[in-house]
């Protein structure tokens, strides 16, 4: 139209229009140049943003799914292990033959002072129940297989706890809980699966005992496949299977309780002919032996962990259930006495915990005071999830993982009113009364005195202070009166007919209670 300026024009005209045109025309022409050639390369860029893109959303997915399959909560393994002795690892003696132990405190806590009850069955209903053992009226030695004994069902279990939380609670191994009844076998307090034995002093490869009796189940079921093979082997084996078969993505809770080195002392030759063949000592060689396959044992247990992806997000605990037997060829020093005996020998034990991920610090010795009792609190604080109250257990996860104080300064070793012994300690102070190797009153060596000892600077306990410091000595004493108080009396049922093996077909069962 006359008077309109072209689109291609400029708003406002020059004297020299026609250049300005000019400029205008050869800008737009330069213009539509760039867009073909963004046309050509555009795409180009677009293809392989879109392709990075991809590539970044498919790692992504990867990171996800692999979240995804990891549990929300820890892989909790407990491992216990029959009357190891203080002496009976490397880091103690350099003669024993416990690598994997070793190597478990690159990436964990070794607990200085974890105390246990002096004879396994009390050990055990406390690991599992957080409660000492005359609160349950279990304090009275172990469990005889013959008289109507269990841990009573009214004190949870740790495995029917961790149930709660969507755990598959597996336990292989030693029970030594009671088995009576059904009710009170491991399938029916808490764990989902159970390949072991009810009782003890068995046959590593009959699993029998002196009399032939055959303890050994999967589930309710005789398990006779397990005859004939080593009860490391056995329990190792049937770990490993769980471990293989188990679901990363839900939270597992293994117990793996070793009949080792639990007497009587069997092993495979290549272990005290190979081994700990530098011993010269025939017990002491021995007990090398069984601690050096068991500790084999662990390793299996922990390259199954890595290969199934599982133990970055695993905790292992490794704790003794009380002091060694010296006539087996065990060794507690620098302590004083042993396996069933007040005296620390037999109930300061080897405890440690491990873990790549929970523990914040790692690599070093937990000096806090510990008992059996407070696995069961720290477990579960391991989930972030509420501790059941009214536990004489403590928690101590913080502490552990942090190399902090432990909320713990008092530990009661046992109050027994059968044997009319008790021991206490408070701080580094410990109180013994009554005879500490569980012999009856008025039995020769049975004796009323007390017995005090600053295990600080005695940890042989060869320096009684009861003399000495009277004033300590009724301190330890009314709190000792004080827990005295809240005792439950010893169960003691005598032994039963109906339990005899030789009415079960020889063949350790329970139904008769």
């Amino acid at each position: 139209m006359p008077g309109a300026s072209s689109a291609r024009e400029p708003l406002i005209m020059t004297s020299q229009g026609e250049h300005s045109q000019l400029v205008i025309e050869e800008e737009s022409n330069l213009e539509e140049t760039e867009d073909v050639g963004c046309r050509r390369r555009c795409p180009k860029i677009l293809i392989a943003f879109i392709a990075i893109y991809l590539v970044i959303l498919v790692l992504f997915l990867g990171v996800a799914v692999k979240l995804r399959k990891t549990s929300a909560y820890p892989h909790v393994i407990v491992i216990i292990v029959d009357d190891l002795g203080w002496n009976d690892v490397e880091w103690n003696d350099p003669d024993m033959r416990t690598p994997t132990l070793k190597a478990l405190l690159e990436n964990g806590v070794l607990l200085n002072n974890s105390y246990a009850h002096p004879f396994d069955s009390p050990s055990r209903a406390a690991t599992f129940t957080g409660m000492y053992p005359f609160h349950m009226g279990l304090q009275h030695e172990r469990m005889d297989p013959y008289t109507p004994t269990f841990l009573p069902d009214n004190f949870a279990m740790l495995p029917a706890h961790l149930k709660k939380l969507s755990y598959k609670t597996y336990l292989v191994g030693k029970w030594h809980l009671g088995f009576c009844d059904w009710k009170y076998t491991p399938v029916k307090r808490g764990f989902d699966s159970f390949t072991g034995f009810y009782t003890d002093h068995l046959d590593y490869y009959t699993h029998r005992d002196a009399k032939g009796h055959y303890d050994f189940r999967t589930g309710e079921m005789v398990d006779f496949e397990a005859e004939g093979t080593h009860s490391t082997n056995v329990i190792v084996g049937r770990a490993g299977d769980i471990i293989r078969n188990h679901e990363v993505a839900v939270p597992l809770f293994l117990v793996i309780s070793f009949q080792a080195v639990h007497s009587p002392v069997q092993v495979p030759q290549n272990y005290l002919n190979e081994t700990c063949a530098h011993i010269n000592d025939t017990s002491r060689r021995a007990m090398c032996a069984m601690a050096a396959m068991m500790d084999e044992g662990i390793a299996n247990v922990t390259s199954k962990l890595r290969d199934k992806n599982m133990l970055g997000n695993s905790v292992i605990i490794v704790t003794s259930d009380n002091g060694g037997v010296t006539a087996q060829g065990s060794s507690n020093g620098p302590f004083r006495g042993e396996n069933g005996e007040l005296y620390e020998g037999g109930t300061r034990v080897m405890s440690l915990v491990a873990s790549e991920y929970y523990l914040s610090s790692k690599g070093y010795t937990y000096n806090g005071l510990f008992h059996q009792v407070d696995w069961f609190p720290t477990i579960v604080s391991i989930t972030g999830t509420p501790i059941p109250k009214d536990l004489d257990g403590l928690n101590h996860w913080h502490a552990l993982s942090t190399d902090g104080p432990s909320p713990r300064s008092e530990v009661v070793y046992n109050i027994d009113e059968t044997y009319n012994n008790a021991a206490i300690r408070i701080d580094d102070f410990k109180l013994i009364e009554g005879s500490p190797n569980f012999t009856h009153p008025g039995h020769p060596g049975h004796t009323q005195a007390p017995q005090l000892y600053d295990l600080s600077s005695d940890p042989g306990e060869t320096n009684n202070l009861a003399e000495a410091m009277p004033e300590k000595l009724e301190y330890l004493r009314s709190r000792l009166e004080s827990q005295r108080k809240s005792l439950v009396p010893a169960v003691d049922k005598g032994k039963a007919i109906a339990s005899d093996p030789s009415l079960w077909n020889n063949i350790w069962s329970p139904g008769w209670c």
